[in-house]
């Protein structure tokens, strides 16, 4: 089973946290959120995860999980950036 976690948001109602960082990458107990969403997903038999980002991309640190770009993340919603993983759906 495959998962798409969507990780192109900014998370402006998080600032100061998300300021230059996206809020998949803010740590809670010590652990980033996709991280948490990762060992989720993974305990529950999903073993492909593919991230999409957008804000601050170049400061995640997202291993070997293939990746997709919404370049439009600003302007865009969810449901865009989903579909910058189209070729995977």
């Amino acid at each position: 089973m495959k998962a798409i976690i969507l990780c192109a948001g900014r998370g402006s109602r998080l600032e100061p946290y998300t300021s230059d960082k996206p809020k998949c990458a803010l740590e809670f107990l010590g652990t980033k959120l996709l991280d948490w969403q990762s060992i989720s997903l993974n305990h529950n038999g999903v073993e492909e995860i593919e991230v999409v980002t957008g804000y601050a991309r170049e400061n995640l640190k997202l291993g070997h999980r293939k990746t997709w770009v919404n370049k439009a993340w600003s302007k865009t919603n969810m449901v865009y950036s989903l579909l910058s993983a189209r070729e995977s759906l």
